[in-house]
């Protein structure tokens, strides 16, 4: 008999619980409807199944858990007791109608999502997207960030994206600026570049940070400058070579001329060493003839100066004006060597690193002389050096016969190239 008055009362219990969970689903779908904007029809559907609902819930729980006041229980209206007297499978029967609109709505809303644009859509897309991005108000709150944004907040500061402010200024600290961008490489050697720009919405001005993936146009751009540098680098050999390709053609010229000249002496001497041997088998008008053309040929290169013994300083400027690169002189220019070939050669290699590493065309080189030194101040209109100078080739071989003639070098690269040397007046080496 017991178990009898228990079973109605359990299953009732089960149907409230099943209940209360339809309740919930559908309030759940009610505050979708009117998030998603959806038309009049279907949101006064759902919100009249969510109030039917909520009103067959309490009518089940008045059943399960009648109302206590004043430690006596109120009877409830006489329409709920009419309701808990029909038959379980009543209520079991219209929870079951109930399950299948809500699926049937819960279905028409996920369609509606996949169909139709919604804030939450565009996020999600937002989200996918490779390249990074966030929007800011004016005092830097975050409005809209996409979780690749968020990552790379992360792997750059160690802190989640809270205040563009203050991420775009660790960024600044972190980055190269470069074009009005910012590239900032990561730890795991990726680059990215990041953007700051100004978007309006609704009369609202709103701070944007983009972020986009260029690792490979990086490493092409560097592969390219490091190609270009050694073109440049050729380009400027081949300009050499052909402002001295006419002078070397005409050493060589001369070179072959006395070698030819010097074998005829050599020619002669052996002859005249017969002669004095074997006077009857030689002529003597031949002989002296030979002897008179070789003893003015000597005379002659005797009183002829070195043309072997190059001017460096000039040569400096014929070079420099082969390679494109214009020398303005300001101030005496030493007359005696070392001094005047240290400063051709000092002349030729910044002439040659304006071409190949500043891109420029002009020197300058003023020069003053005092106490027994000259001073000499090198630079030129190239674009500044990127980091510090580091004295490899050219200038360390320039400095190591500074040094060994008594002087000084320094070169400073802040704010664009100088070179200065202090050379001794008269030294020889």
């Amino acid at each position: 008999m017991t178990a009898l008055i228990l079973s109605p009362l359990l299953l009732l219990r089960i149907l409230t619980v099943f209940q209360t969970v339809l309740t919930l689903f559908q309030l759940y779908l009610c505050i979708t409807a009117f998030h998603q904007h959806r038309t009049r029809g279907f949101t006064v559907l759902v919100t009249a199944h969510f109030l039917a609902g909520l009103a067959f819930y309490f009518v089940l729980l008045e059943g399960v858990h009648p109302l206590y006041l004043q430690g006596n229980f109120v009877s409830p209206p006489a329409q709920v007791t009419r309701i808990l007297a029909l038959p379980w499978l009543f209520f079991t029967l219209t929870e079951l109608l109930s399950a299948i609109l809500c699926l049937l709505c819960a279905g028409s809303g996920l369609w509606y999502t996949r169909s139709h644009l919604s804030s939450g859509s565009i996020k999600r897309a937002i989200d996918l997207l490779p390249a990074g991005i966030c929007c800011g108000e004016k005092d830097g709150a975050v409005c809209l960030a996409n979780l690749r944004i968020n990552e790379l907040c992360q792997a750059i500061t160690g802190h989640a994206l809270t205040n563009t402010h203050r991420f775009w200024e660790q960024l600044c600290m972190e980055g190269e600026a470069r074009n009005g961008s910012l590239l900032v490489r990561l730890k795991d050697e990726s680059v990215y570049q990041f953007e700051r720009q100004n978007m309006t919405a609704g009369g609202v001005t709103y701070d944007q940070i983009t972020a986009s993936d260029v690792t490979e146009q990086y490493r092409i751009t560097a592969a390219l400058q490091a190609r270009g540098a050694q073109l440049r680098d050729i380009q400027l050999r081949t300009k050499t070579y052909h402002a001295m390709a006419a002078d070397m053609v005409i050493s060589q010229e001369i070179l072959n001329a006395r070698r030819t000249v010097h074998d005829g002496v050599g020619h002669a001497l052996l002859t005249q060493q017969y002669y004095l041997e074997h006077p009857e088998k030689i002529d003597e008008a031949t002989l002296l003839q030979l002897l008179r053309q070789t003893n003015t040929f000597l005379l002659r290169e005797a009183e002829e100066t070195d043309d072997q013994a190059r001017d460096g300083y000039l040569e400096s400027l014929k070079l420099s004006a082969a390679i494109g690169v214009e020398v303005r002189l300001d101030g005496p220019v030493p007359e005696s060597d070392p001094t005047r070939s240290l400063l051709g050669q000092a002349i030729r290699e910044c002439a040659a690193n304006t071409v190949k590493h500043a891109c420029g065309d002009l020197l300058t080189v003023s020069l003053s002389r005092e106490g027994g030194l000259w001073t000499v101040h090198i630079s030129n209109n190239g674009s500044p050096p990127a980091s510090p100078i580091r004295e490899t080739g050219g200038l360390l071989s320039l400095r190591q016969m500074v040094e060994r003639a008594g002087g000084t070098m320094t070169t400073v690269s802040d704010g664009g190239f100088r070179l200065t040397l202090t050379l001794p007046q008269h030294h020889s080496p």
